[in-house]
Order: C-alpha cells, then structure tokens, then sequence
C-alpha cells in the first residue's frame, strides 16, 4: 500500500473527514465506472457508488490491510451493493462502453467498423454470466490484481486465474462464430 494511502487510511479511521474525502477522490472514478459497467444507468451507478463510499466510511474501522488492498475491500462494498440491487431488480445488463461523442466524419469509417465490433462484443458478453462480467471488469477496466479479484469474488486466485481463461475462451469464440 502506497504509504500516502496508508496515512489517509489511518486518518480516516480516527475521524478526520478530510482524509476520507482525499480517499473519495481517489478511488470516485474507479468505483463509479466499476457500478455503471454493472448496472448500466447513470443515475443508479452515482447512487451506488455514493452508498458504497458511505458504507466504506462506517465500515472503515474493520479495514486491515493484513486482509487485502484497500482497493480490493472498496470494490467489494461496491459489488455487494450492485448484488443487493440486482437481487431487488432481478436483472443486470454489461453492456460494451461506447463512445458517445459525434462521429468524426474523417474517420466515419472506422466509427463504422467499430460500432459493429462492439456490437460483436456486446453480444458475447451477453451470454456471460454476473460473475464472469465481474472479473472481466476488474481485470481489464480497472486493472485489479488476480489476488484482489480473488478477495472480491470471493474467490481464490488462482481459480480467478482459470476462470478468466475460460472467459476470455469463451469470448473469443463467440466472437468468432459471430463474424463468420
């Protein structure tokens, strides 16, 4: 852990809010991106993200880094809140980001070619389940280590390690069955 973290950490857990927002500011981009990845809905991802940082700051005092990341225990008040609402909604969709700025009309193209690859790609994503959207996500959106992914998951890393062969596995292949 980054000793500047550590500090805000420890800060934190004595009660000083400016700590936590320093903390807030650090982590805000990844835990948001993280929910909306998941729940795909702007509003709901601000509103999860928020309650994982209020959950985050009276959970505080049980963070031990002998447990794991910092990181890896704020992506799991993140997760379990997007578990607990898509046990309520019964439905969660991972969609593939688009690029909602305008096409250039230089590379119209390429916007073209792109679009469909995403579309590729939204379709094989489709067929994964929750937990596979997951470990793609924090491996490849937030760049999360196998052991933090593992601590997220609640599972061991190397079966994180497997399991994302077998996801990118499969991926590929729906991938390839989808452009022939």
């Amino acid at each position: 852990m980054r000793p500047d973290l550590k500090k805000l950490i420890d800060q934190a857990k004595n009660g000083d809010e400016e700590a936590f927002g320093k903390i807030y500011n650090l982590f805000l981009t990844k835990i948001y991106r993280y929910t909306y990845f998941s729940v795909r809905n702007r509003e709901l991802a601000e509103d999860i993200t928020q309650e994982a940082f209020l959950k985050c700051w009276g959970a505080l005092s049980s963070f031990s880094a002998k447990k794991g990341s910092f990181s890896s225990f704020l992506f799991a008040i993140a997760r379990n809140l997007i578990v607990d609402y898509s046990r309520k909604k019964k439905q969660i969709s991972l969609e593939v980001v688009k690029d909602y700025q305008l096409l250039d009309t230089k590379n119209v193209d390429e916007d073209i070619i792109r679009e469909e690859e995403n579309k590729i790609l939204a379709k094989a994503l489709s067929k994964l389940e929750e937990k596979e959207k997951n470990i793609l996500v924090l491996r490849y959106f937030e760049d999360l280590s196998f052991a933090d992914i593992g601590r997220i998951v609640g599972k061991k890393e190397a079966t994180v390690r497997v399991a994302l062969h077998r996801i990118l596995k499969f991926v590929k292949t729906e991938i390839i069955n989808n452009e022939n």
